[in-house]
């Protein structure tokens, strides 16, 4: 049979055509698929990128510090400071009087205070001088009258950290200021360190110079340091969570052993309050708590204060304490309210002898 060639051009378009849809078709589905594989691809990759930020593990910096001016250099956050060499406050804040500022007082344009503002620590004098006093008192002379010390603020994972082989202490000249303040860190630590006021034999500290001082702190943690009152406190807390302390000592104290406001609760085990002569209190609670464990409190004595002191009782006060396992004995002069000794369970041994009892307010 003889094709014509009108039937032949017919055959060969329809070839034509029928190869053109057939390469379209694998075409289109070939694009398609390398699109839904790079889609697959990218929901991978934006998948693991979280894993990989959740499993990032934050490094602890150890940095050894030997004196003040390499203290404050190196603060900051998510580091431990190795303290090789006990750090004189007061000393070092002379040696550094020169980056020391004078502050004009916003009231009174006659007057300024001493500060220094840095992102983790505070310095600042509580007290105004006056022109003629800035250019005639020498740098010791400004920074005692004006109870200038140093504080450590908003840092996070911080740890002060002495040798344990050493007597590694940390002081301050000042009869009215803490040897060390704290505001607004996160999880802080200060282990194995004396703390201490160096005063003048004869000498007494003012109303407030207790050897650590915190202002909204959160898990504050104190293990194996010596605190050595020789001022008002051994603690001085307001508006902290919470504060750990363990194997520690808190002893010759003048006005208040521990003095807690505001704080939601505070830890003491396996401590020792010791020969504390005090004004005042040996606790005193603001709404706050205190739990202490396995402790000794001994040889402490008062002119006329009380073992617990509620500060507000008589106004509600959400204060509370516990007792567990301790030892307190040889206590002289301290009032404790009748209404607590049931308070005291029998896993304390205790001299109820001791107190001056005296009878809850109806």
């Amino acid at each position: 049979m003889k094709l014509s060639p009108k039937l032949i051009f017919i055959l060969i378009l329809v070839f034509i055509t029928s190869f053109g849809l057939t390469y379209f078709v694998i075409s289109n589905y070939r694009f398609d698929a390398e699109i839904d594989q790079t889609q697959k691809i990218t929901s991978q990759e934006v998948s693991e990128k979280p894993e990989k930020n959740l499993n990032t593990e934050i490094i602890i910096k150890e940095i050894e510090v030997s004196n003040f001016s390499e203290l404050i250099s190196n603060l900051g956050s998510h580091r431990t400071l190795i303290i090789t060499d006990s750090i004189k406050i007061t000393q070092g804040l002379i040696d550094n009087f020169n980056l020391l500022k004078w502050i004009p007082d916003p009231y009174d344009k006659e007057m300024a205070y001493l500060g220094l503002d840095s992102k983790y620590y505070q310095i600042k004098s509580s007290t105004n001088f006056s022109f003629a006093q800035r250019d005639t008192l020498s740098p010791k002379e400004i920074l005692f009258k004006g109870d200038t010390y140093l504080r450590i603020i908003n840092t996070e994972k911080l740890s002060l950290e002495g040798i344990p082989s050493k007597d590694i202490g940390i002081t301050i000249d000042n009869d009215n200021s803490p040897v060390l303040g704290f505001k607004g860190n996160t999880n802080l630590f200060i282990t194995n360190l004396n703390l201490v006021h160096t005063l003048p034999i004869g000498d007494d500290c003012g109303l407030y110079a207790p050897v650590l001082a915190f202002k909204e702190d959160l898990n504050v943690n104190i293990n194996n340091c010596s605190l050595n009152g020789s001022g008002t406190e051994g603690i001085f807390a307001r508006e902290v969570n919470v504060i750990n302390v363990s194997e520690s000592t808190i002893y010759n104290c003048s006005h208040n052993g521990i003095y807690l406001i505001d704080t939601e609760q505070c830890n003491i085990t396996h401590s020792i309050f010791q020969n504390n002569k005090i004004d005042n209190h040996l606790f005193v609670l603001k709404n706050s708590n205190l739990n202490i464990t396995s402790s000794l409190i001994a040889g402490n004595e008062t002119w006329e204060g009380e073992f617990i002191h509620i500060y507000d009782e008589d106004k509600n006060d959400s204060s509370s304490f516990y007792f567990s396992d301790c030892t307190i004995k040889e206590n002289k002069n301290f009032k404790m309210n009748t209404s607590m000794f049931k308070d005291f369970g029998a896993s304390n041994s205790i001299q109820f002898s001791d107190f001056i009892q005296i009878e809850a307010e109806k």
